[in-house]
């Protein structure tokens, strides 16, 4: 649909002959996280966003995975922005005490949204990138010392 050429990447010119046909305009406005596309100064900001390879460069092409990638993001970003998700101390701690490999990819997203709002972990995980919060949850373990108090490890 995208990729006129077939060479398994889309090129900035692609996208942008892409974003004005009928069909690509109605999928992405059936996707909330991605309207912004279909606003003419966003496309080469995003497009560049977008492309950064596995040695952090541009090749002046996105990969199925850069655009994978990208959208999970969006999407992320835009649930965090749009949706009114609180997760208990109760509930981070019940998910923290299950065996890492038993968790699920939602336990994971209520981790992080649970550590990103608590007032006493915004200065350290603020800063951090998200996809390292979720790699950072999904090894998390909890272990309770005495009432009230607990140890928070990370496998290695």
């Amino acid at each position: 649909m995208i990729d006129k050429d077939n060479s398994g990447a889309i090129e900035i010119g692609e996208l942008l002959n892409a974003l004005k046909t009928a069909e690509v305009k109605k999928l992405i406005n059936g996707f909330a996280p991605l309207k912004f596309l279909l606003q003419g100064d966003q496309v080469e900001k995003t497009f560049t966003q977008m492309d950064v390879d596995s040695d952090d460069e541009s090749d002046g092409m996105i990969s199925y995975h850069e655009f994978k990638k990208y959208c999970l993001n969006a999407l992320r970003k835009y649930e965090k922005q749009n949706c009114d998700t609180t997760v208990t101390l109760d509930q981070a701690m019940q998910l923290l005490k299950l065996d890492p490999t038993e968790r699920t990819e939602d336990d994971v997203e209520d981790l992080v949204i649970w550590i990103q709002n608590m007032e006493s972990t915004k200065k350290t995980f603020g800063t951090l990138p998200d996809d390292i919060i979720h790699q950072v949850m999904r090894q998390a373990r909890c272990s309770t010392i005495n009432e009230g108090e607990f140890v928070f490890e990370q496998e290695t």
